[in-house]
């Protein structure tokens, strides 16, 4: 009997523009430290949209092969380990950045939803439970305790989520930080003191707005949480 095996799932444009720049490394044709072209020029060069790119260089930020300087652009690390760059792990990463960047996504559009309801249904209980959870953040973020603080602010989206009293999306922000949930290293490497100061300033403004019935406040925390993720800053 004839045996077939079964067809890969065609990859992620995005994934595809990824390995394209992770092989041009390999090769030597980009140096550790060097600065990568624009999201414009790799966008005209490998006939993609500027959004195909830009996850692209979030996948690669992530894996912790390139660095987003504010202002400047994007880098290959200086500090880059090329043995790192011919094992297997390295194409893993990458796989599991570009997954992560694509939850982040999804996360940004269900927690809006449920910070609307929030604002709108949060009982008293709510309140204290959430600023119960920022507390404990400020405490683990002081402290130098980010594996931990990352747990936090994972129980804080499942907190406001319940607060919105809607079970289907409780449910699907549950599901998706699960999806995130073992891969909270990869997060927590890109980490640093200034990174989770500032993600700890938007979590409690998230809070706070709810709790003061402030919609704007709230739900420009939200979006700024998302648009400033770490090690993923726009």
């Amino acid at each position: 009997m004839l045996r077939l095996a079964k067809l890969a799932p065609p990859k992620r444009k995005s994934l595809q523009v990824a390995e394209i720049l992770l092989d041009k490394v390999r090769r030597g044709e980009i140096d550790a430290g060097a600065k990568l072209p624009s999201e414009r020029e790799l966008s005209e060069a490998m006939d993609v949209s500027r959004v195909v790119v830009r996850e692209a260089l979030n996948s690669l930020q992530m894996a912790g092969l390139v660095e987003r300087r504010v202002g400047s652009g994007n880098y290959i690390r200086k500090d880059l380990d090329s043995a790192l760059l011919v094992a297997g792990p390295i194409s893993h990463d990458l796989d599991t950045g570009a997954n992560i960047v694509e939850t982040i996504e999804a996360r940004h559009a269900l927690d809006l939803a449920v910070t609307k309801l929030a604002l709108e249904n949060a009982q008293p209980a709510d309140i204290e439970m959430m600023q119960s959870v920022i507390a404990e953040m400020r405490t683990a973020v002081d402290g130098n305790r980010i594996r931990h603080y990352l747990e936090l602010t994972l129980q804080f989206h499942v907190v406001v989520a319940r607060a919105g009293g809607n079970s289907v999306l409780e449910r699907l922000v549950g599901e998706l930080i699960d999806l995130v949930r073992p891969h909270v290293w990869l997060i927590e490497r890109n980490y640093t003191d200034d990174i989770g100061e500032e993600s700890f300033r938007i979590h409690k403004a998230m809070a706070d707005g709810i709790e003061r019935r402030d919609a704007p406040m709230a739900l420009a925390a939200v979006d700024l949480h998302y648009h400033k993720y770490p090690s993923l800053q726009r």
